[in-house]
């Protein structure tokens, strides 16, 4: 079964106001700013750390969404890849208490403030969290090489692990 795809890189941004006036310049549109809770779940084993995959459930703003992402077929060293397969569901603790009750416990919980843009057919996203700031620019290769050239983005300096 074919999967969808989620290629990515990141990267630490040390002046957010700077990328901000980047991607403005640039004509990037933003498409709105939330305050995202994040829980990544596994069972006792950690079966799906062990199988490269994520189980996440977030809440932001008043959007929850259920996530997992799995190895994709071919490893990319240029990029995060991972197959991806998201749903919304209505409700962010009874989706819990399901996922709990199904074998899967909370092992990971971060909050941070996401700001999104749509740039060159990139979706970038702007996260704030506690131990520093990052730039996520999510879409095929090619633009997603396109954009961090016109960021000005070291490209060696990318982050491709989470």
């Amino acid at each position: 079964m074919m999967r969808p795809l989620e290629i990515e890189v990141k990267f630490h941004i040390r002046d957010v106001s700077r990328i901000r006036r980047d991607i403005a310049d640039l004509r990037g549109a933003r498409s709105g700013k939330a305050f995202e809770t994040n829980i990544c779940y596994d069972d006792r084993r950690h079966s799906l750390r062990q199988r490269g995959e994520l189980l996440r459930l977030r809440q932001a703003g008043r959007e929850n969404i259920l996530t997992h992402k799995m190895k994709p077929a071919k490893a990319d060293r240029r990029f995060k890849v991972f197959g991806e397969l998201e749903i919304r569901v209505d409700d962010f603790e009874t989706t819990g208490q399901i996922l709990s009750s199904l074998g899967f416990q909370p092992q990971q919980v971060y909050e941070k403030w996401r700001e999104s843009f749509d740039l060159d057919g990139t979706h970038l996203c702007l996260d704030e969290m506690p131990f520093g700031n990052f730039l996520e620019i999510e879409g095929t290769p090619d633009a997603i090489q396109l954009a961090a050239a016109r960021l000005n983005l070291d490209w060696s300096e990318r982050i491709l692990l989470n």
